[in-house]
């Protein structure tokens, strides 16, 4: 450490600078991660859903809940029978190829028994605390 800052201290003597910059990374942006970022229009896909499935797998995947964060499409089916049904291989290589028709893009597509937990943390707080809880909008009920 000691031969270092005398090199420093010698090459500002000697009218030089020290390097002490580190070398420049690409700066992540909101505008290249909103161009690698998918979007998925839910309403399509279970338009398209209806027309490759059965009635039953149909209504399960209208039922459930989803979130699309990164590349990964997690379905919150609410029951352990409809995560089975969805992630049953003649249905889910379809669901894989209509997600990649929609995004554009082929994402990891996770299908949890679980309901979906609620998005604001405060609430989501309040229904840990209760021993789960499900987030209704008063929009979906009419």
């Amino acid at each position: 450490r000691a031969n270092q800052l005398a090199a420093e201290r010698s090459e500002e003597a000697d009218g030089g600078e020290a390097d002490t910059t580190a070398p420049q990374q690409p700066k992540k942006t909101k505008e290249n991660k909103a161009k690698s970022a998918p979007s998925l229009d839910w309403p399509t896909l279970l338009d398209r859903t209806k027309a490759v499935t059965t009635a039953g797998r149909y209504g399960m995947l209208t039922r459930s809940g989803h979130s699309l964060d990164g590349d990964t499409l997690t379905i919150y089916t609410g029951n352990k029978l409809a995560a089975t049904k969805l992630n049953d291989a003649t249905f889910r290589p379809k669901l894989v190829q209509i997600v990649k028709e929609l995004t554009g893009q082929e994402l990891d597509i996770v299908v949890r028994p679980d309901k979906k937990p609620p998005q604001d943390a405060q609430l989501a707080e309040i229904a840990a605390m209760m021993g789960g809880g499900e987030e209704v909008k008063l929009e979906d009920l009419a």
